[in-house]
């Protein structure tokens, strides 16, 4: 019996001897995975470091190489930076590769980012630093290379200074009936005017009671010469006629309005071939002129447009035509639908009325502009804010009203862009 027992002990003794072999290969196996992965962190951090301070580069470059504010420039002084700083962190630009992997770029500069929240953004610089690193341990299951790499973001800062747009004149006579008119302005209503006041011919007021709270200016000497003119007391004088600070376009075959300063176009909403007095219509809610509530929208007319109906018209509307333009209801509440524009009429009449504001005890918004006709505002108890009333002439006559143009801008201008370094977003 003893010798069967001393054989089995023996065997049961090489079976462990098999079992601890396999073992310390395993262990040994994981100690070395364990410690190439200790390794690929480190390496994984210089490669962060190379993709972090490329980034940096990309953007600093491009803000010392904005020329002509070009994006393509600004894009080559990216690259060239971001691969030199990588490099000198012993990431450089190239194929690099394991034997059986496939190959990648040793730097990718992306400008704008391809991934991430600002991808598509050409002031964000991504940087992808990848090297190939020899395991050690590895190499026992067959691992004898990997591929470490590391992301970053960097942004470009835009600064953009404006220049603040200039104030709308309350009051703008372009030429009058010609450039020596005595009277291109004419007031003899009793009524307070917030704005500047600006003629480019001479300007008449037979009324003891209007209060002017802006700046009022006359052409003296215009360029053809003229003779003794009738001005305002307590105007200045100037030599240059002062331009329209905006002036739009009138489409009447894609029934479209353009801010020719701006760019801004608008389609008209309610179109009437040869004019209208808006009479009842879908363009009243209900239908009905009665009801008194205009819908919100442009309304172009090739001819006439009149609003005399309705009882108290209330609107937010902008009235274009090609003809005169009548708002004669009383009790009006009208704003401005597109562009700070109430009433825009092209007719070519400088020595006539083209567009004429006569209800009483209203408010209303908006510029009132007929570049080539004649403006006339009165009646009594209006209130017109953010308002503004130009034309080749304009009249104003009426009591107790006020014209207040306070607010009303030209557009804001870009007068210098600026760029600076930023920081790393990812």
């Amino acid at each position: 019996m003893k010798p069967a027992i001393h054989r089995r002990r023996r065997h049961e003794q090489g079976q462990v001897l098999v079992v601890l072999a396999l073992s310390m290969v395993a262990i040994l196996a994981m100690a070395g995975l364990l410690l190439d992965s200790g390794i690929a962190w480190v390496n994984r951090r210089d490669a962060q470091t190379a993709a972090d301070t490329a980034a940096l580069a990309a953007v600093k470059a491009m803000a010392a190489n904005n020329l002509a504010d070009d994006p393509a420039v600004r894009h080559t002084a990216a690259v060239s930076a971001a691969n030199a700083m990588s490099a000198t962190n012993g990431f450089p630009a190239g194929s690099v590769s394991c034997p059986g992997q496939a190959a990648a770029q040793g730097v990718v500069v992306n400008n704008p980012p391809l991934s991430g929240p600002h991808t598509g953004d050409n002031l964000y610089v991504e940087v992808i630093a990848t090297g190939a690193m020899n395991t050690t341990f590895a190499r026992i299951v067959g691992q004898n290379c990997w591929l470490v790499s590391a992301r970053a973001v960097a942004q470009l800062i835009k600064s953009v200074t404006t220049t603040p747009g200039s104030a709308y004149p309350a009051i703008l006579a372009a030429y009058g009936p010609s450039p020596c008119s005595n009277k291109a302005y004419d007031n003899s209503a009793q009524f307070t005017v917030y704005g500047d006041v600006i003629s480019d011919s001479g300007m008449h007021d037979s009324s003891t009671g209007t209060h002017y709270n802006g700046k009022i200016t006359y052409v003296a000497n215009p360029p053809n010469g003229c003779g003794t003119q009738t001005v305002i007391s307590g105007s200045t004088t100037t030599t240059s006629p002062t331009a329209y600070p905006v002036t739009y376009t009138f489409d009447t075959t894609a029934h479209t309005v353009k801010n020719n300063v701006t760019g801004s176009t608008v389609a008209c909403t309610y179109w009437f071939a040869g004019g209208t007095n808006l009479g009842n219509g879908a363009w009243w809610q209900g239908g009905s002129s009665g009801s008194g509530q205009l819908n919100p929208g442009v309304y172009c007319a090739t001819g006439d447009i009149g609003l005399s109906a309705g009882s108290n018209p209330v609107g937010n509307v902008t009235f274009v035509g090609t003809g005169k333009i009548t708002i004669s209801a009383g009790h009006v509440n009208l704003t401005p639908y597109w562009d700070s524009m109430l009433a825009y009429s092209t007719s070519n009449d400088p020595t006539n009325t083209v567009i004429n504001f006569s209800g009483s005890n209203g408010q209303w918004a908006g510029l009132i502009f007929a570049p080539s006709g004649g403006v006339r505002v009165s009646g009594s108890g209006n209130y017109a804010y953010l308002a503004a009333l130009w034309g080749q002439t304009v009249i104003t006559t009426g009591t107790g009203w006020t014209l207040d143009s306070r607010g009303m801008t030209t557009p804001s201008t870009s007068s210098s862009i600026d760029y600076r370094v930023g920081t790393l977003v990812e």
